[in-house]
């Protein structure tokens, strides 16, 4: 669980080193532009998050025999 965390803050700190010069955060719209960009990977990371943890309830609530 912390190796998944881990590469995730990895990517997203290594794209806001390599930002262009052009990338302006004073634009009023930059918030926006930034929330519709990331949004879709926070979505993807806690569907993955639940999928992990709904495994590890059904292996946990498998009865052993």
């Amino acid at each position: 669980m912390y190796r998944v965390v881990t590469i995730m803050l990895g990517i997203f700190i290594s794209t806001q080193s390599i930002a262009h010069s052009g990338h302006d955060h004073n634009d009023p719209i930059s918030s926006l532009i930034h929330l519709l960009w990331i949004a879709p990977f926070a979505f993807g990371l806690f569907l993955f998050l639940r999928y992990i943890k709904q495994r590890l309830n059904r292996i946990q609530d498998k009865p052993k025999g």
